[in-house]
């Protein structure tokens, strides 16, 4: 699954789902994209993903409770991210969120099998980061996380400070596939909080590119880039759908964000008055 609350990332949310649907084996294509799309996103932005074949489901717009300047700007509708919880309703038993900055360069579905319930990947060293998860929905996960919104202060601003208070465990949880997350599996000693256990995410799941980056354009953690599964682009306000990200941070252009772009399949036509105006300034569908 994945979150639209802006037409702005509805281009890095089709490119998430065009390396999802490369990238799945013969064993998990079958598994539905969902794209929780709030309800002040456009309906032509939900007829686009429809299109490309993501089952879209509306959901409402949650404000960011946090005081205005306490955070940057594009996350005023993170916390709607929390409509995960809820996927239940969708007949989801499992799932795994991607952001839209996030793109799939190996078969990630491993995690989402594998779960005992809610994983992420450690950044800093206590700490979790929230664009890559595999939870559990249900209803009471539901409301717990529809009533943090306004009870966990968030040291971020954003979702993620608060879903890493709810989940204040995580730095204590084994590291998923790994030789004590088994041995905890089975004595049933795995930390759990709210109905969730815990386990932690491989980094190949949330390859951050900042970490990429860092020791010289290479992947420093277990397996290399082997093991990668996942990249995500987070490097401050420097996304790859910027037509400059590439000449300011070079691995921008070449860790293949751009090659799957060029192979999403063409928006539907527009309709109506947006036709007509295409039409007239010479817009190219």
């Amino acid at each position: 699954a994945s979150l639209l609350y802006s037409d702005a990332f509805l281009l890095g949310v089709r490119v998430l789902g065009q390396s999802l649907r490369e990238r799945a084996s013969a064993g998990t294509s079958a598994r539905p994209l969902v794209a929780l799309v709030t309800d002040n996103v456009s309906r032509r932005a939900e007829r686009v993903l429809e299109a490309d074949g993501w089952r879209v489901v509306r959901t409402a717009l949650v404000a960011n409770p946090n005081a205005k300047g306490s955070y940057p700007r594009r996350f005023f509708g993170m916390y709607s991210k929390l409509a995960t919880f809820g996927l239940h309703a969708e007949g989801c038993a499992r799932v795994m969120y991607l952001d839209g900055d996030t793109l799939a360069v190996g078969d990630p579905d491993a995690a989402l099998r594998d779960c005992p319930g809610f994983c992420a990947n450690l950044k800093h060293s206590d700490r979790f980061n929230g664009g890559v998860e595999v939870l559990t929905p249900g209803a009471a996960q539901h409301r717990m996380a529809l009533e943090a919104v306004t009870t966990v202060r968030s040291y971020t601003g954003g979702d993620q400070g608060m879903i890493n208070e709810v989940f204040s465990r995580m730095a204590d949880a084994p590291l998923l596939g790994g030789e004590a997350f088994e041995r905890q599996r089975e004595a049933g000693t795995l930390p759990e909080q709210h109905g969730q256990r815990l386990a932690r995410l491989p980094a190949g799941y949330n390859a951050d590119v900042g970490l990429y980056i860092l020791p010289g354009n290479r992947w420093a953690h277990a397996g290399g880039a082997e093991a990668v599964r996942v990249l995500h682009f987070t490097l401050g306000p420097l996304k790859p759908w910027d037509w400059w990200a590439g000449w300011i941070s070079p691995p921008f252009a070449a860790l293949g964000w751009r090659e799957v772009r060029a192979r999403l399949p063409p928006e539907p036509p527009r309709k109506g008055l947006a036709a007509s105006l295409a039409a007239a300034l010479g817009w190219c569908e």
